[in-house]
Protein backbone atom coordinates (compact mmCIF):
# COMPACT_ATOMS: atom_id res chain seq x y z
CA UNK A 1 0.00 0.00 0.00
CA UNK A 2 1.20 3.54 -0.73
CA UNK A 3 0.79 6.35 1.76
CA UNK A 4 0.98 10.06 0.83
CA UNK A 5 3.89 11.89 2.43
CA UNK A 6 4.02 15.33 0.83
CA UNK A 7 3.33 17.40 -2.28
CA UNK A 8 5.98 19.96 -3.22
CA UNK A 9 5.21 23.39 -4.77
CA UNK A 10 6.03 22.04 -8.29
CA UNK A 11 3.35 19.33 -7.74
CA UNK A 12 5.92 16.58 -7.17
CA UNK A 13 4.24 13.90 -5.06
CA UNK A 14 6.16 11.73 -2.61
CA UNK A 15 4.57 8.57 -1.25
CA UNK A 16 5.91 5.61 0.71
CA UNK A 17 5.05 2.03 1.52
CA UNK A 18 5.09 0.07 4.76
CA UNK A 19 8.37 -0.77 6.45
CA UNK A 20 9.59 -4.12 5.15
CA UNK A 21 10.85 -7.00 7.29
CA UNK A 22 14.45 -5.96 6.49
CA UNK A 23 13.85 -2.43 7.84
CA UNK A 24 13.75 -0.71 4.43
CA UNK A 25 11.00 1.52 3.04
CA UNK A 26 10.10 2.03 -0.64
CA UNK A 27 9.61 5.71 -1.53
CA UNK A 28 7.93 6.72 -4.82
CA UNK A 29 8.53 10.16 -6.37
CA UNK A 30 6.38 11.46 -9.25
CA UNK A 31 6.45 14.85 -11.01
CA UNK A 32 3.91 15.88 -13.68
CA UNK A 33 5.43 16.91 -17.04
CA UNK A 34 3.97 17.60 -20.48
CA UNK A 35 2.37 14.38 -21.67
CA UNK A 36 2.79 12.38 -18.46
CA UNK A 37 5.02 12.01 -15.44
CA UNK A 38 8.67 11.69 -14.44
CA UNK A 39 9.07 9.16 -11.68
CA UNK A 40 11.48 7.09 -9.59
CA UNK A 41 11.47 4.50 -6.84
CA UNK A 42 13.99 4.78 -4.01
CA UNK A 43 14.70 2.32 -1.19
CA UNK A 44 15.62 3.90 2.14
CA UNK A 45 17.93 3.95 4.03
CA UNK A 46 20.26 2.69 1.24
CA UNK A 47 19.11 5.31 -1.34
CA UNK A 48 19.04 2.66 -4.09
CA UNK A 49 16.96 4.15 -6.91
CA UNK A 50 15.28 2.21 -9.72
CA UNK A 51 12.48 2.47 -12.28
CA UNK A 52 13.75 5.94 -13.17
CA UNK A 53 11.77 7.57 -15.98
CA UNK A 54 11.85 11.10 -17.37
CA UNK A 55 13.76 14.03 -15.90
CA UNK A 56 15.29 11.91 -13.12
CA UNK A 57 17.60 10.11 -15.58
CA UNK A 58 21.23 10.79 -14.83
Amino acid sequence: MKYPYMTLPDETEITHGDMRDDGTVLVYIETPVDGGFSSAYCVLPSYECSRIQGIYKG
